[in-house]
């Protein structure tokens, strides 16, 4: 209105269209004719002012008095997938048992992460290749995969021999696998692990009948059939001590070419030492040479005809079934020699089994021998015979993050029809492979797994590491099965998703090796030189010289040249490459105690386990042991600390010019770091801060939230210095801003990163006073008009709450935008300033069902959660207010799961327990069912220069509404009139809008008029103001 001074008369009964904001800063005397001191549960609408929506429960139970502390929907890509989850006061995060806006009967969802309360802060959310990272302040960075996300790797070993610790060859069907199409399929046609893949099979008995078995048993030994474990058995019993009793069966089972391979299952009820000859014995024969083995109570023996020897160490265990397999070359008689699986697991390659003579060929023999001690028992399952080697088939499956869930989708009709048991095994800190236990959903016909689409679920395994195979890190799977998998038309996969299972909860992260193979740092060789002239000697770590390295005849390494070499982290192996020129002696070998590590005090054993795939440095390979309790040290004459190991070798000594490289497995401890603080996704990268350094930014590998290390690694510095610790990051255009907190008099900072990778980011320092509260006290918006001298234009702007009021940036600048609101960032306004604190209370988020800010403040000196609601309207720059029938302490949009609105707005009560669907309704509807009417309200001021104004007439123009009336109060210098009730309703049917034309006989300098409806499940909608104003003169 543009009231003119001089005349009596000094405005038009002219509507007015409503727009603008409040001022609550200024007196309501001083403000401008026409502004408003009051705008309360209203939206603009550009011109005129709408009742904002209500609120109602997303579920009907509640969980205790809790505040919610933040929402997250999380949202997927390559998928359809939806989650949605609650932060609470008492730590839980809860997972909504219903997407929006489906209202659950009970509680609002389950318990999926166990937090840490005291300390916590308002999480940081985000989402990097469909996998979510959650951060709290006080517990480890968090990470969730959901239900189904496609596996990153999927491989079917198929070799002549078991797999090794870590893989190299194998057919990729990751593609197939994970492209989302049935067109392209993953081909496990006769899967069989471990099997015996013979062109001529000999024998293949379940011994549920021996009567083909002649019974050669002598005095009281007895050769049964039995059922023994709920297996069909074949017993041997030697009866009464000596050597004239023994159980003995013998088969001929044809005529045995050059490879003989035998598989069979033994549980050694008794059996005694090799020396007492109480043990059982096992022969497959053929004209000219034997295998002959020996189970005993001190291991397996192999006899070479001359004399019996020990395979590996201890490997006959008494009491349980143990599956083995002979592979046997017999080709040479003079030089046969076999390989031996154990539960297949290569155990020894090459074993001398060249015991020569006369037999008869094709037999198969098995004698139990009690000479010492009297009923020594054998049992035998099964006992299968071929002409080929072993063929060792199974399945690798590789996940980013740890998983409880495997979802098998078949090709319709190609399925396993075979009654076959799958095991599922996980890769466990000690270096071994564990059977998860899984429930197998794949067996829809029973008794055979991969029988039909459905999910392999277990539990969360804490032993559980990562593993390297095939080129790549991450959560490695074994899927095997001792039986062939058959169909008519073969087995086909088209899809494997991994996830959470429906018990299973988030997962701390691990800081996972990025698979690149860094050198060793130093290469020394000790020089033994016959203990006389002891010397070390620098080698180049990519071109090691050790020719002629002389082995351990006693095996402890104090006999011998030692290498070491030394790494900037602990290490679970190394891979060696021989170069052009291997060593070429069979006998030189790397054993369990050949390896050793420092462990702060002394050298240790690196473990029983040591997997030489050079074998003795004859070809190129990996180098592996378990993980150990290493601690740096320094060596030599170097002086700075470093991880140590050194080995020696056993059986000969290397050759001349024997050259090689060493490059380390690290592996990291993420707890180095101290606690997960804020995360970020940037640029395809997480980003995270920890409370151990809380101003530096932690940007991971590419695509890998789990990766902190490597040369995609990089680490960023908040700030100008001060170690005040990042409260928030976001990314904002294509780059990163950081908050730290405001401490002290110089407050805080905000930090501008921009870059591509860790060898260009650079930094600009927006402001070194200024910071922000929480997580959830920044956004993002984009598309925010903004004024210009000559136009709007569009912009991004980032908005935040600080001490100095509610901030404003564009990446070059900060502005505060809070004016017209700032007593709450009054300090002497002790009633309305923000509560000192409670800062991590208060929130600042986008409302887009409005295009404007919805802020919650806690003000005042004794409230302890947010009781003052703001609301920014983004298009005009002006502000108003909200009273909420239930206080909400945070919020965020989310994707609707179905009906018609695509994005649906949620608030977290402050104290009973609720989450709540905001802009519903026309009420705020509590937990409790307790309706409060949504008070709208709006006044507007009329002064000028201190005149005696008189206004005789009033014209309003309102939406028209089903029912209610607009409650006229009239204020003269603050003190209410009678009010004016004017009707909303139609006056002619199908009428748009009501107007009113009203006498009013007020005079006053100050005077109000409030607009108001605040009746149960009615609306109001303001569109535009008219007064007729007079001059009082003589005044």
């Amino acid at each position: 209105m543009d009231p003119k001074s001089g005349k009596k008369q000094l405005t038009k009964i002219n509507a007015i269209p409503l727009r603008g904001g409040v001022d609550k800063v200024r007196q309501r005397a001083q403000l401008l004719f026409g502004s408003f001191s009051d705008i309360n549960n209203l939206r603009p609408m550009h011109p005129g002012f709408k009742q904002r929506k209500g609120m109602a429960t997303k579920h009907t139970t509640n969980d205790g008095s809790n505040e919610g502390i933040s929402l997250y929907q999380f949202a997927k890509g390559r998928r359809v997938e939806q989650h949605f989850f609650a932060q609470m006061s008492d730590g839980d995060v809860l997972k909504a048992t219903d997407n929006p806006p489906t209202v659950t009967t009970g509680v609002f969802g389950a318990e999926i992460h166990d937090g840490t309360s005291s300390g916590m802060l308002p999480a940081s959310w985000s989402t990097l290749a469909d996998i979510m990272m959650y951060s709290n302040g006080v517990d480890q960075h968090q990470i969730y995969a959901g239900t189904n996300n496609y596996v990153h790797a999927f491989v079917k070993y198929d070799a002549t021999a078991t797999p090794g610790t870590i893989p190299t060859i194998g057919l990729d069907y990751t593609v197939q696998a994970t492209d989302g199409r049935t067109t392209t399929e993953v081909v496990l046609d006769d899967l069989n692990t471990y099997a015996l893949e013979s062109n001529t099979t000999y024998d293949d008995e379940d011994m549920a009948v021996i009567t083909d078995w002649t019974d050669n048993d002598t005095g009281d030994g007895a050769s049964t059939q039995v059922t023994f474990d709920t297996k069909s058995c074949m017993k041997l019993d030697s009866g009464t001590l000596g050597s004239a009793n023994t159980a003995n069966r013998l088969q001929d089972i044809g005529t045995f070419g050059d490879r003989v391979t035998v598989e069979l299952s033994i549980y050694c009820d008794a059996v005694g030492t090799l020396a007492a000859v109480d043990t059982s014995r096992f022969e497959a024969r053929r004209n000219d040479v034997r295998l002959s083995v020996q189970f005993a109570s001190d291991g397996l023996y192999i006899t070479d005809g001359v004399a019996w020897n020990e395979v590996g160490t201890n490997l006959v265990v008494q009491d349980t079934w143990q599956k083995w397999v002979f592979d046997c070359d017999f080709s040479t008689p003079a030089s046969a020699t076999c390989d031996v699986y154990l539960d297949g697991v290569l155990k020894a390659s090459d074993v001398d089994c060249s015991s020569t003579g006369a037999f008869t060929n094709g037999e198969i023999l098995f004698v139990q021998n009690g000479n010492t001690t009297a009923n020594q028992i054998t049992y035998i399952d099964y006992f299968k015979c071929g002409d080929a080697q072993i063929s060792s088939e199974c399945l690798y499956i590789m996940t980013p993050v740890p998983a409880t869930k495997l979802t098998w989708t078949f090709t319709a009709g190609w399925v396993n029809t075979a009654a076959a048991v799958g095991t599922l095994k996980y890769r466990k800190n000690d270096g071994t492979w564990y059977d998860t236990g899984e429930t197998d959903g794949t067996i829809i016909t029973a008794g055979k797994t991969l029988s039909g689409n459905g999910s392999m679920t277990w539990t969360a395994k804490t032993d559980e590491i990562p593993h390297y195979m095939f080129g790549r890190t991450g959560y490695w799977y074994q899927w095997e099965t001792d039986t062939k998998l058959t169909d008519a038309n073969g087995v086909r996969v088209t899809s494997l998703t991994y996830g959470h299972n429906s018990t299973d909860k988030f997962h701390s992260i691990e800081n996972v090796w990025d698979g690149s193979l860094p050198y060793a740092i130093e290469v020394i060789l000790y020089d033994y030189n016959d203990g006389t002239n002891v010397s070390y000697a620098s080698l180049s770590p990519n071109d090691a010289e050790v020719d002629a390295m002389v082995f351990s005849a006693g095996g402890a390494g104090t006999d011998c040249d030692i290498l070491y070499w030394n790494s900037w982290d602990k290490s679970w192996g190394i891979y060696v490459d021989v170069g052009d020129t291997p060593h070429n002696n069979a006998t030189t070998t790397i054993l369990a105690g050949d390896i050793e590590y420092w462990t702060g005090t002394a050298w240790a054993s690196a473990g029983a386990t040591i997997t030489d795939g050079t074998n003795g440095f004859r070809n190129s390979g990996f180098i592996t042991w378990i993980r150990n309790s290493e601690e740096p040290r320094q060596f030599n004459t170097g002086q700075y600390y470093s991880y140590w190991h050194r080995l020696w070798i056993t059986g000969a000594n290397l050759g001349a010019d024997v050259r090689i490289s060493i490059q380390t497995l690290p592996y990291f401890d993420i707890n180095d770091f101290g606690r997960g603080v804020t995360n970020c996704t940037w640029k395809d990268r997480p980003t995270y801060t920890f409370d151990r350094y809380g101003h530096y930014i932690h940007v991971g590998a590419t695509n890998r939230p789990m990766s902190l290390n490597g040369d995609d690694y990089g680490i960023l510095m908040a700030g100008d210095g001060r170690h005040n610790k990042v409260l928030c990051q976001k990314k904002f255009k294509n780059e990163l801003m950081v908050w730290q907190e405001e401490l002290g008099l110089e407050g805080g900072c905000v930090t501008l990163f921009e870059g591509y990778n860790p060898g260009n980011y650079g930094k600009l320092v927006l402001s070194t006073k200024v910071g922000t509260f929480s997580a959830k006290s920044v956004e993002v918006i984009e598309g925010v008009l903004t004024s210009t001298k000559t136009d709007e234009v569009l912009t991004d702007l980032v908005f935040f709450l600080s001490r100095t009021g509610v901030c404003a940036t564009d990446g070059k600048s900060i502005q505060v935008v809070s004016d017209q609101v700032q007593h709450h960032f009054d300090p002497t306004d002790t009633t309305n300033c923000i509560r000192y604190g409670y800062e991590k209370k208060m929130f600042l988020k986008y409302d887009s069902a409005y295009n404007g800010l919805r802020i919650g403040l806690v003000t005042g000196s004794s409230a302890a959660v947010c009781n003052t609601f703001l609301f920014f309207d983004l298009v005009d720059k002006v502000w108003m207010y909200d009273t909420l029938g239930q206080n909400i302490s945070c919020m965020a949009e989310v994707e609707a799961e179905s009906g018609n609105i695509p994005i649906l707005q949620y608030g977290g009560g402050t104290n009973d327990g609720a989450i709540y669907r905001l802009n519903t309704g026309t009420n705020d509807i509590d937990i409790a069912a307790v309706t409060t009417p949504i008070d709208a309200y709006l006044t507007i001021e009329f002064g000028y220069e201190g005149l005696m104004l008189a206004i005789r007439e009033l014209l309003l123009r309102m939406k028209v509404q089903t029912a209610g009336d607009c409650t006229v109060t009239p204020y003269t210098n603050t003190t209410a009139g009678t009010d004016l009730t004017l009707s909303m309703l139609a006056e002619t049917s199908g009428d748009a809008s009501r107007r009113h034309r009203t006498g009013l006989k007020l005079h006053g300098d100050s005077i109000s008029l409030r607009f108001r409806n605040a009746v149960e499940s009615q609306e109001m909608f303001l569109y535009d103001v008219g007064v007729l104003v007079y001059e009082l003169e003589g005044h």
